[in-house]
């Protein structure tokens, strides 16, 4: 029964990433009025928002307009619900305690908001301070729970590690390319989640974005679309490699 409440919870987490995301984009509250379609201005239906089976059943259209709907909208609740099981299959702390509980209640969170920054870096090419830094303070809160509170120094050591792995590299290409290769806000965000993770973690998360990054673009061109072409966002990949990294038994002493 956790696994399914885990489950349709990433779900519906991932839905309201994106309805965070467009509403910050829009300049509205999280609160202030229902949800509607960003084409027509029509008011969405509960029936219209069911994650994932709404946009499947609609074909990616909406409702009343026939636009279409993004795809980041699909994508983020099927993979939020995937990372939620995941984290659960995979937490390599276990649940045998309230710290390790509370640490995978942070993780979750911290999924939650990489997800809606992801939708805003595939969208509109944006990574807010607003969101980066929610992020940052949810990552290493939790990545601190993880640690023997008698492992403070190595802790500090692996954070600082961490931040240069992720953070170090994308400023280092972001100076060199003078921001064609990558934004200062996947610097941030890097550093952010190396932070987060830790040295050895981090390592494994820059692989595993940039390899992800090279199979879609490869994809792309394969396929000759012309997305594949342009300047990749960088956000999607470096969710899925912080995902990966962070559930492994690597990385903070502890």
């Amino acid at each position: 029964m956790l696994v399914i409440f885990l489950v349709v919870a990433g779900a519906v987490l991932g839905s309201f990433a994106g309805a965070l995301a467009w509403r910050m984009r829009a300049g509205r509250g999280v609160a202030s009025g229902r949800s509607e379609c960003d084409k027509c201005g029509h008011q969405l239906a509960v029936l219209d928002l069911v994650p994932v089976f709404s946009w499947l059943l609609l074909r990616g259209e909406c409702r009343y307009c026939r636009a279409p709907i993004h795809p980041s909208s699909l994508f983020a609740e099927a993979g939020l619900a995937f990372g939620f099981w995941l984290s659960y299959v995979w937490w390599p702390l276990g649940f045998g305690s309230a710290r390790t509980v509370t640490a995978f209640v942070l993780w979750l969170l911290a999924l939650t908001v990489l997800t809606t920054l992801a939708i805003f870096d595939a969208r509109w090419r944006l990574l807010p301070d607003r969101l980066v830094v929610p992020l940052a303070v949810l990552a290493l809160v939790q990545a601190g729970l993880r640690v023997d509170p008698l492992a403070v120094g190595p802790y500090s050591a692996h954070v600082v590690l961490g931040a240069l792995v992720l953070g170090g590299s994308y400023t280092v290409l972001f100076l060199v390319s003078a921001g064609r290769w990558v934004g200062f806000g996947d610097a941030k965000l890097g550093l952010a989640a190396g932070s987060a993770l830790g040295g050895p973690a981090a390592l494994v998360a820059l692989f595993a974005a940039n390899v992800a990054g090279l199979i879609v673009v490869g994809i792309g061109r394969l396929f000759k679309r012309p997305e594949a072409y342009r300047v990749v966002p960088l956000g999607p990949f470096l969710a899925i490699g912080f995902l990966l990294a962070g559930l492994l038994p690597t990385g903070f002493p502890g």
